[in-house]
């Protein structure tokens, strides 16, 4: 099952971090000692490596990804590391995310909506993020800008302006509470529940 569905999705084993450095991203999030910190998609996992590194060892990082290969450097790295704080799944978060409902303060999506909007899996990897999620906690989702320059990047028609952002979420319970620029290519945004 998790291969057809890696057949699905466009941008698997992209990487962000070469445009936005993962540790200045989440330096703007209310990241913490302690925190739980979920990535979405994380790919060879340099988000997750640098929030486990944030939240220290009272903390804990989760990291979920199709891509079998990204979770196995993840997993890798985070061994040498020596990061006990880190659980790295190969699996889908449209079908799953095994994290227990209401443990995370923040769930983080790098460069992944747009290909889950175009792979029709969106809505369910969303409900699952809203029962893993936290009443009080934060939705924080990187995207590559519509009118930037490609190469790189994904093709035009796919990428997501903030509006799109919002409309997606907005469903959720989720309600905008700050968008960043990440240079030419990127922007962030951040969401709290409506209801919390």
């Amino acid at each position: 099952m998790v291969k057809k569905h890696y057949e699905e999705v466009r941008g698997i084993g992209g990487n962000s971090t070469v445009f936005v450095d993962p540790r200045d991203l989440l330096q703007s999030l209310p990241l913490l000692p302690g925190s739980v910190f979920l990535d979405v998609g994380c790919g060879r996992g340099d988000h997750a490596l640098a929030a486990a590194s944030i939240v220290q060892p009272e903390g804990h990082v989760y990291a979920i990804d199709l891509w079998e290969d990204g979770i196995k450097t993840l997993r890798s790295n985070a061994q040498e590391l020596e990061y006990k704080n880190l659980s790295a799944f190969i699996g889908n978060a449209a079908e799953n995310i095994p994290v227990p409902d209401a443990e995370v303060d923040i769930v983080f999506m790098g460069v992944v909506l747009h290909d889950l909007v175009e792979a029709g899996m969106h809505h369910s990897v969303l409900s699952e993020i809203s029962r893993v999620i936290k009443p009080t906690g934060t939705l924080a989702i990187l995207e590559w800008k519509k009118n930037a320059e490609i190469p790189p990047g994904p093709p035009r028609e796919i990428r997501l302006n903030p509006q799109d952002v919002i409309n997606i979420v907005r469903s959720f319970d989720f309600i905008e509470q700050e968008t960043s620029e990440w240079g030419q290519l990127h922007y962030s945004m951040t969401f709290t529940r409506s209801r919390s």
